[in-house]
């Protein structure tokens, strides 16, 4: 009897940490590319109303709640909802289309704030305890990840999508060699450069401003690293 009621009171704690995530952040590099490029088509395809251009983007945003597994897809059809009523209503003349973009604009921000306030409390109660990473491993992986990315060689047009795969292959081995315990601070790093790397694969950036980007966002990246682990 007694072992059962034991039992009993671990049955809640096995659920709580078996609770998954309100999106797959591990998905969301790729996720975010592939978003980037179908919203870049659809600021180049001519549209004759906002309805015309809020269907091209949400589709786009659809894609990446889909690919990112967003478990709450209620929380989507409630944004997409909000979207094509401010864009039906502008383009019957019920609204300007002034109004319908702060309507938009705000549907955005709490379906965005929504999903992340969701994340951020899951993440707090299932965040990994300990070092975040290994800092004596840090400085030898540091300067592989270096040499590495120096051999993907110089940005051109041409090259930006294996220069782009190198240095993600680089970088990768660099947060297995440190040992990151909490990837999502890769991941969202990462998440930065494919939506970048997106933008100039469709003619938005040239590829210096993309390398520079790079540049910085790396930089940005391994101070957040330092910030969080305390150093």
């Amino acid at each position: 009897m007694r072992k059962s009621a034991l039992a009993l009171l671990f049955i809640p704690l096995l659920g709580a940490a078996a609770e998954p995530p309100p999106y797959d952040m591990a998905a969301t590099p790729e996720a975010t590319a592939v978003r980037q490029h179908v919203l870049n088509r659809c600021r180049a395809t001519p549209s004759h109303t906002m309805r015309e251009q809020i269907d091209c983007s949400l589709a786009a945003h659809r894609g990446y709640a889909v690919a990112t597994k967003l478990r709450d897809m209620a929380l989507f059809r409630d944004y997409a909802t909000a979207l094509r009523q401010a864009a039906d209503d502008a383009d019957a003349g019920r609204i300007t289309p002034y109004e319908a973009q702060n309507r938009i604009v705000r549907a955005g921000v709490k379906f965005r704030a929504t999903v992340e306030n969701a994340y951020q409390d899951w993440h707090h109660r299932t965040a990994p305890h300990g070092p975040l990473y290994d800092r004596a491993a840090f400085p030898a992986a540091l300067k592989t990840r270096d040499a590495a990315v120096a051999g993907c060689g110089g940005w051109t047009a041409a090259t930006i999508p294996a220069h782009v795969a190198c240095i993600r292959k680089a970088e990768r081995a660099f947060v297995a060699a440190i040992r990151l315990a909490d990837m999502d601070v890769y991941y969202g790093y990462d998440s930065v450069l494919t939506y970048t790397a997106a933008d100039a694969m469709d003619g938005r950036m040239t590829p210096a401003n993309l390398g520079a980007r790079h540049q910085q966002i790396w930089t940005d990246f391994l101070h957040t690293l330092a910030q969080q682990s305390g150093r």
